[in-house]
């Protein structure tokens, strides 16, 4: 996973080959024989969950509820970064990133990183996984691995609950969305701050719980909060789309972030800690995101001078 996400790259099946030769011909009494190739397939392990056979491909894979992390547990109990899993041939090691709650493996807690095999249970809050291992076909990529690539395995318990719920809450800020966007353009921004406010701030507070939110509902929700602060000249609705994309542990929208350039030049208020730890979050975790995305930190770095004007 986001590999420490974003960019990550995480191969199929390794395979290796050996060479089988004859002694040096000068000093062996048998006659040469033609070099033998062997292709060895390295087993591929996974995490097993909830019957969900999930590929860890070579390198390191994260754990947690953060929305960045390779493999997103979305509970409560399990912190934002949890634990990170090291692939290294035939070797995985299981380290705890600092959890509240902690990882286990097979009942018993750890306190830094262990050598797990296949078999062995692993427990992070209230989630239960199994490291298991299969053999790949010889010559053929693991189609699941290589997809893990450009994307994020969600683990979500009751998922198709809380699928038909976020769709719910995604499709009614939609419509309300129209209707503010309709009051803006005729420039009542204190009816669009009404309609809106609510619903913004019941985003914000299932992001801070850990509940998983939509590209485009995050992006909305940050477009939202800049045109507010844009109409109302409210620094509050600034820090309400900081907060968002730092819950979400990713760089805000270029859109955004554009906006936020010539906003920060005309309003005060902006809450300047909150920018600065947000910045030092993104650089923390550059390494997991792609180029548009790296590009995005490099313009919200810029913003830090803007506050100070």
């Amino acid at each position: 996973m986001q590999n420490d996400r974003g960019g990550l790259s995480t191969p199929g099946a390794a395979t290796a080959k050996i060479e089988r030769r004859a002694a040096d011909p000068a000093q062996s009494t048998e006659r040469p024989t033609k070099s033998v190739t062997r292709e060895l397939v390295q087993p591929t392990f996974c995490l097993r969950w909830n019957g969900r056979d999930i590929p860890l491909g070579s390198g390191r894979t994260v754990l947690g509820r953060a929305v960045n992390c390779h493999v997103v547990l979305d509970s409560p109990l399990v912190s934002r970064r949890h634990a990170r899993i090291q692939v290294t041939g035939g070797v995985v090691l299981l380290e705890d990133l600092g959890s509240r709650n902690g990882v286990q493996v097979n009942g018993a807690p750890i306190s830094k990183g262990v050598s797990i095999i296949a078999g062995d249970r692993i427990q992070l809050g209230n989630q239960h996984l199994q490291l298991v291992v299969r053999q790949a076909e010889p010559g053929k990529d693991d189609a699941e691995i290589a997809s893990r690539t450009a994307k994020t395995v969600n683990i979500v318990p009751h998922g198709e609950r809380m699928d038909e719920e976020r769709t719910r809450a995604a499709d009614a800020f939609d419509l309300i969305a129209q209707v503010v966007d309709k009051a803006l353009a005729l420039g009542r921004s204190d009816e669009a701050e009404r309609l809106l406010a609510g619903h913004l701030q019941r985003l914000l507070k299932d992001v801070e719980d850990g509940k998983p939110m939509t590209r485009k509902t995050a992006e909305s929700a940050a477009t939202f909060g800049v045109r507010l602060a844009e109409v109302t000249g409210k620094a509050g609705w600034v820090n309400y789309s900081l907060r968002v994309y730092a819950e979400l542990g990713r760089p805000l929208p270029m859109d955004v972030v554009n906006r936020l350039y010539a906003l920060l030049r005309k309003i005060r208020g902006v809450d300047v800690k909150l920018l600065r730890r947000y910045v030092s979050q993104l650089q923390a975790n550059v390494q997991h995101f792609g180029p548009a995305e790296r590009f995005a930190v490099k313009r919200i770095e810029g913003l830090t001078a803007l506050t100070g004007l």
